[in-house]
């Protein structure tokens, strides 16, 4: 289904506007109206619609006022049902994305994540906690098989960059495996996150966007997001590190939160990824093994974090 011209009128019908004109996008339809620019957003899953729906309103009643929120209809209901799909309406957003390289942009959106992690919190005890893997769960599941098939595709003469390949995936395994049940315990989050989420309109920072998410536990965000500023800012550990002091201002993760975010981040998934189309698609893996030592030194960056909050902990006991 997708939102023309036609449907888009008989849609606004439902909310206090007039459509000037419009155009289609990839998953809705955008207006310009009496009342401003709009944009109506198609949904597939109603559940997962109303854990977005629940986790903005609950930003906003937080005092988190700048979080994009769902107009209502004139019926006053965040959504509209049109069968098997649902539509939202919102205000269209066109600013600045946070600069990478500022020191004070992260902070603002490690601050963001952090206050909506807090709001997910908050939402897990409003609604049913839903079920599934994450995909970075099941290929740590399927690792046995894996490096299995890496052996095949690469022969003998790579027998020690297959070892210390698997070396990373045992202890990223050793690291999961010891905070396993915190899984269970986390809120469910968005399985990726990005800075570009966030944009600056008249000197405020509004969240938007997170539309038709798939569903992971927290911090797999987390993961996304801190990868993107580390390489998007050129390698800077100074910009993860703003990240990071803006987060924590609003809210101090558990140590088996921050060994959460390290398993993750030792798994080489982009390696695996790169060897497995090398023999599909014949892409070069050997640019992407380079790149993993700026992976380490993100890793071991995140572990120093940790060996320094483990050190105030035991001081302040």
């Amino acid at each position: 289904m997708t939102i023309t011209r036609t449907r888009a009128n008989a849609i606004s019908k439902q909310y206090p506007w007039k459509i000037y004109r419009g155009r289609t996008f990839q998953g809705g339809y955008f207006i310009l109206t009496n009342r401003g620019k709009k944009k109506l957003t198609l949904w597939h899953d109603r559940n997962v619609l109303e854990w977005s729906h629940c986790w903005r309103e609950t930003m906003a009643t937080g005092g988190f006022r700048t979080v994009e929120r769902f107009l209502l209809t004139r019926d006053k209901k965040p959504y509209l049902d049109l069968g098997e799909k649902w539509v939202t309406a919102t205000d269209h957003y066109a600013g600045k994305h946070p600069d990478y390289t500022s020191r004070r942009d992260m902070k603002i959106v490690g601050k963001c994540l952090a206050e909506l992690h807090q709001s997910l919190f908050d939402v897990q005890k409003k609604i049913e906690k839903g079920e599934g893997l994450s995909r970075f769960r099941q290929s740590m599941i399927n690792d046995d098989a894996v490096a299995k098939k890496l052996r095949e595709l690469h022969g003998k003469k790579k027998t020690e960059n297959l070892m210390n390949l698997r070396k990373r995936m045992n202890r990223s395994v050793y690291f999961y495996k010891k905070v396993a049940s915190l899984t269970r315990e986390l809120p469910l989050s968005h399985e990726t996150f990005s800075a570009k989420n966030l944009v600056r309109i008249s000197g405020s920072w509004y969240l938007y966007g997170c539309y038709n998410p798939n569903l992971a536990p927290l911090h797999h965000d987390t993961y996304h997001l801190v990868r993107e500023i580390y390489q998007k800012s050129g390698w800077n550990l100074e910009s993860v590190q703003s990240f990071f002091d803006g987060y924590r201002r609003e809210r101090e993760p558990a140590i088996q939160e921050w060994i959460y975010l390290l398993s993750m981040l030792i798994f080489p998934s982009d390696i695996l990824n790169a060897v497995q189309e090398e023999e599909s698609r014949m892409v070069d893996p050997v640019p992407v093994m380079e790149k993993q030592a700026y992976w380490d030194r993100l890793t071991i960056w995140i572990a120093e974090q940790m060996d320094q909050i483990t050190k105030k902990e035991r001081v302040s006991r």
